[in-house]
């Protein structure tokens, strides 16, 4: 019996996809299924359909909807997640899972490195602001001053990531009005807002290829920033968390104001703004959840605070 589902999206770079399989193939553990899904078309020119199980969706389908396919057809309680462009060592799952000991550990983050320059950190884990900012933490320090032992904090990086599929199942899987750049940062505070938690391990280490960062449009990225924002702003108290987004946005529309980014950024954060029914869903869905979990004594109550002076404490915990 496998014990862990290894889970590849796939929604568009060949040769990431290739790269990141071969990594996963020459090194991964007993017991573990790898499960690639196909949200675009691919051929299998190599035929590892013996040692990998693909899964074809029966349209184009973004991110969270392979991955919401790709949890379906797991066969194991805990799925790891490993993004095109993702390699990966001998071993590198030994850590992380121990931690799902813990009842309350939904998540586990490995520590990404960059693929280029393995001496380098791309996220040691990612913190959410109430002003509506993403913050990769410890984004190009040096492997070795990350501290050793494993600590909380609110979300992994996009590259990889291990869950506990019962708590994805309980908070609805991952959520498709999030976008691409969002979908693991959303779920991670939908997880949050559960009662779970997140853990760093820095024993676990995956490569992230820079090839991997697809170069996302002004518009789009504006777009997906502003609705993210409107669907989590209540978290952290709409009075503060409105007074922060205005006070970043000033900031960063003087930065971009003499530059030709400048229209599609106000087109994508305008748009982006009328987001107010997806936040309206948001909130419908969590109450849900809330109202579960708090039968089973295990939800944090809804104002706990996912951005800003709060979160970076609790992400700099160390888990006992």
């Amino acid at each position: 019996m496998s014990r862990l589902t290894i889970l590849i999206p796939f929604v568009g770079n060949t040769e990431l996809l290739e790269d990141t399989l071969v990594s996963v193939l020459e090194n991964r553990p007993s017991r573990c299924e790898v499960l690639v899904v196909l949200g675009r078309p691919y051929e299998d020119p190599y035929d590892v359909g013996d040692e990998v199980r693909f899964v074809r969706a029966r349209k184009p389908t973004a991110l969270a909807g392979c991955l919401n396919l790709g949890l379906r057809m797991s066969r194991t309680g805990l799925v790891h997640v490993v993004a095109c462009g993702t390699e990966v060592a001998e071993g590198w799952t030994d850590d992380a899972m121990g931690h799902f000991k813990d009842a309350r550990v939904a998540c586990v983050a490995p520590l990404v490195l960059n693929a280029q320059r393995p001496e380098r950190v791309v996220a040691a884990g990612v913190d959410y602001h109430a002003a509506g900012t993403v913050r990769w933490l410890r984004a190009g320090s040096r492997v070795d001053a990350v501290a050793a032992g494993a600590t909380e904090v609110l979300s992994p990086h996009m590259a990889a990531a291990f869950y506990r599929k019962s708590a994805l199942e309980r908070v609805g899987g991952f959520e498709a009005g999030a976008g691409d750049r969002f979908t693991m940062l959303d779920v991670a505070i939908a997880l949050q807002r559960s009662g779970h938690r997140t853990i760093l391990e820095p024993g676990c280490q995956v490569r992230l290829s820079p090839a991997a960062h697809r170069s996302t449009g002004t518009f789009r990225k504006a777009l997906d920033a502003e609705r993210f924002f409107w669907r989590w702003a209540g978290t952290n108290g709409w009075s503060r968390s409105v007074a922060s987004h205005v006070t970043a946005l000033a900031a960063e529309a003087g930065h971009r104001m003499w530059r030709p980014s400048i229209v599609p950024w106000i087109a994508g954060r305008l748009l982006g703004g009328l987001s107010i029914g997806n936040r309206r869903r948001s909130d419908q869905r969590f109450e849900q959840t809330f109202s579960a979990n708090q039968v089973r004594g295990t939800a944090r109550p809804p104002h706990y605070v996912v951005g800003g002076s709060h979160s970076r404490s609790e992400a700099r915990r160390t888990v006992s």
